[in-house]
Order: C-alpha cells, then sequence, then structure tokens
C-alpha cells in the first residue's frame, strides 16, 4: 500500500508581503503615501504605472493562492485608474474611529485591575465621573464598567471626473497595502470622519491606552444596585 502524503497549503505572511510591496513599489520623492507601522497598513497613490507592475509581482503567488480567494474581506488592492477613460481624479483617505465591545471575560479583568490601581491616565483628557469612581471602589466588579476596544477604519474613496462631471466613484478600506496608480492629475486629502451617532459617546468617556491598545471605559448603569448608589452621592 502506497502512503499518501498530504501537503498542508502554504501560509504567507500578507503583512510581511505587504511592507515588502511598499518598499519596492513606493517612490517615495514622488508618490504620495501614507503608512501605519503599528497597525501594518501602507498606502501609495502614484502617477507612475511601474508601481502596479513591481506591487504584482511581490504577491504574485499570494493572489494564486486559495487564502486570497477564499479571504472574507480583501487585504490588497492595486487600482489602476487608467482602466477607465477620466481627465482627473479626487482621492480622499477617510480615518474613521470605530468601537468594539470587550467580551473576553479575562480581558475585562485585566482592564478592572487597571483602573482599580489608578495608574492610568484618560488619553482623551475625560476623567471618570467623581460619584462614578467612588462606588466603583467600593465595588470593583468585573460589571461595573463595559469597555470597547478603540480602532480606526481607513477607507478609501476616489471620485473619477471626465468632462467637468464625477462619473464614478471607488471605494475600499485600504486594508493592509493598497496602491492606487494613474497618469492624470489627481487631488488627495487625508481627512479625520466624524464619529458615528452610536459611538459619539466617546466625547463624554474616558479613554485607557493598554499595551498600544485604545479602551472606552463606560458605566454599566443598565445594572440597577451601581445607579442607585451612583445617584446617592449625586443628590
Amino acid at each position: 500500500m502506497l502512503n499518501t502524503i498530504i501537503t498542508k497549503p502554504k501560509k504567507f505572511d500578507v503583512r510581511q508581503l505587504a511592507y515588502e510591496a511598499f518598499r519596492s513599489a513606493a517612490v517615495l520623492s514622488k508618490d504620495t503615501t501614507y503608512t501605519n507601522h503599528r497597525s501594518k497598513k501602507y498606502f501609495i497613490v502614484s502617477n507612475y504605472a511601474n508601481g502596479i507592475n513591481v506591487a504584482n509581482a511581490v504577491f504574485k503567488d499570494y493572489f494564486k493562492s486559495d487564502e486570497y480567494t477564499d479571504a472574507r474581506s480583501k487585504k490588497i488592492h492595486i487600482i489602476d485608474l487608467d482602466e477607465h477613460d477620466y481627465d482627473f481624479a479626487a482621492i480622499k483617505l477617510c480615518v474613521a474611529k470605530t468601537y468594539k465591545p470587550v467580551s473576553s471575560l479575562s480581558q475585562m479583568q485585566k482592564l478592572t485591575r487597571f483602573l482599580e490601581a489608578g495608574d492610568l491616565k484618560p488619553s482623551n483628557k475625560i476623567d471618570i465621573d467623581p460619584a462614578v469612581l467612588e462606588v466603583f471602589y467600593q465595588n470593583t466588579n468585573d460589571d461595573f464598567f463595559k469597555f470597547q476596544e478603540v480602532r480606526k477604519e481607513y477607507v478609501v474613496r476616489i471620485s473619477l471626473v471626465k468632462d467637468g462631471r464625477v462619473f464614478k466613484k471607488i471605494k475600499c478600506n485600504i486594508g493592509y497595502f493598497t496602491l492606487i496608480s494613474g497618469s492624470k492629475p489627481y487631488d488627495y486629502q487625508e481627512v479625520e470622519s466624524e464619529e458615528k451617532k452610536a459611538t459619539r459617546q466617546s466625547l463624554f468617556h474616558p479613554c485607557f491606552e493598554v499595551g498600544g491598545i485604545e479602551f472606552m471605559a463606560v458605566f454599566n448603569d443598565k445594572i440597577k444596585r451601581y445607579r442607585d448608589l451612583v445617584d446617592m452621592l449625586k443628590y
């Protein structure tokens, strides 16, 4: 009987490939670039077609893999604007804050202990309400605060103009690597998007940085016992 050897498909280090593509494809003296080394995001806007060839060569094997084909969200974008008949491109990089609830019990316990120790200073200069803080010290339970991880979402919006009119819009998340190339003139902007209504509580609740990650702490006023104790101190 012949033994069948099953080989596992190659696992790609997509973040490392993104870095290599940025180093190889970006002409730093001429291109418009944006980098975020902490989150491994690399972005290039170029008027030189050679960057597309270089980037495609870096990702050649990855693009052919099942790992890329089966990925729910694509982290690599190479956009050739010259595939369209346009006169001008308006390119905008929008950076917006998003918030993900912390559901891990161990993470909630860790953050609660940090707040209890009193070593953290709010990164957004918003202090915990004194009444809430006093009740917290008397009830340092893991459900006293609801924690949310503060994240940033990077979205590129492209408007292509022909004869003075926008005829096509392109939108994508920049992921790990995004290259936009076109031979025509372009205008580039970086903007901080306003927070969505659902997350505007960040304007009123303190944020703390732990291990390079920012978290927002929201008093859990849905628990009546905590709410009543805080109200007693306030009124």
